[in-house]
């Protein structure tokens, strides 16, 4: 979508025109929901995901005219909205919380027998990573940002967002067991279920 097209939808969403708002929200919530869902997986309260992309909508009816109609990347800037939402839920939560989950969710489909497929091993991997690792792999992958947008939604210099994420995906491709058929394939993480368990 064009950059103006869009700032004008913020523009006109701020104001309260409905037709605005759902256009800007069939164009931007699916990648925003799918991003959200990735970053808070394991959340034990239902609807963390959900509730940030809310919260970043809302945002946009909150936020200053003169401050959307300066907002030059639409997408990169709704992914910063749901990023800072999102960190606000999980702050109330300990990492440890996500590990417990998702070991649990991998025994529940397994059957307790050990045998884990391709996906879980990935899905292991990523919660293994440290935060700022898994978070450039699900910008990336989930959001399907660009290093322009990424680091417009961190607000970095592109060339060190890209740096931090060729070392994010040498980091995962080491975290994923010996033998699997591949170590990493970043279509594993496009394919993964973002839905929480």
């Amino acid at each position: 979508m064009a950059g103006t097209r869009a700032n004008q939808l913020l523009l006109d969403t701020h104001r309260g025109d409905h037709d605005a708002a759902a256009a800007l929200f069939r164009e931007f919530s699916p990648r925003m929901l799918a991003y959200a869902r990735a970053f808070v997986r394991g959340d034990t309260r239902g609807g963390a995901a959900e509730d940030a992309v809310q919260q970043a909508f809302v945002q946009v009816l909150t936020t200053r005219p003169e401050v959307l109609a300066a907002v030059e990347d639409t997408l990169g800037w709704l992914i910063r909205l749901t990023r800072n939402a999102a960190l606000n839920t999980l702050r109330t939560h300990k990492r440890s919380t996500l590990r417990e989950k998702m070991r649990a969710g991998l025994a529940r489909r397994n059957g307790s027998h050990g045998a884990i497929g391709p996906r879980d091993e990935l899905v292991n991997a990523l919660s293994g990573l440290a935060d700022e690792h898994r978070e450039l792999l699900l910008l990336r992958h989930i959001a399907g940002l660009s290093f322009e947008q990424m680091a417009y939604s961190l607000g970095e210099n592109r060339n060190t967002v890209a740096a931090r994420y060729r070392t994010a995906l040498g980091v995962l491709r080491a975290a994923m067991p010996e033998g699997s058929p591949e170590r990493f394939d970043g279509r594993m993480v496009r394919h993964m279920e973002v839905h929480h368990e």
